[in-house]
């Protein structure tokens, strides 16, 4: 047991020895995506008519199975995938939310829904897309410049 704890420290090490900001945040912000969307669908199903839609629910959950491909390959387009799903899921999100928020900021209960979770998890994904877009930006890597004399 005590040899594969060993081996199993030794991986990790070598697997965040050489991360940047960028992978941090890809990663934090993967894990904010699972678990709003796991809140989504728990407290927000009950109203699968007005501000739940299945498709922004499984376009999240690409979006955090797709920080895969950001975290495990070099490939320097590989935010972008990510970055795009998480953006549409968000508009996918506000467009089901839109018309329960409308009716607070009219003040009249005309769709119904509940549009308090609406704002909430609208927000909660929008600040995801736009960390998504930021990670585009950033490098997975920590870059050594090496200055000769």
């Amino acid at each position: 047991m005590k040899a594969f704890l060993d081996k199993m420290k030794a991986f990790l090490e070598r697997f965040f020895k050489d991360r940047s900001i960028g992978f941090y945040v890809a990663m934090g912000i993967a894990l904010v995506a699972l678990v709003a969307d796991i809140v989504y669908v728990i407290v927000d199903h009950e109203d699968s008519d007005r501000t739940f839609t299945w498709v922004g629910f499984a376009l999240v959950l690409v979006a955090v199975f797709s920080n895969a491909v950001t975290i495990f390959t070099p490939l320097p387009f590989a935010p972008i995938i990510p970055s795009v799903l998480y953006s549409v899921s968000f508009g996918v999100i506000l467009k089901a939310c839109l018309p329960s928020i409308s009716d607070i900021w009219n003040g009249v209960n005309f769709i119904g829904g509940n549009g308090e979770l609406g704002i909430v998890f609208s927000a909660i994904f929008g600040v995801v897309a736009i960390a998504g877009v930021v990670t585009c930006f950033l490098d997975m890597k920590k870059t050594i410049l090496l200055v000769k004399e």
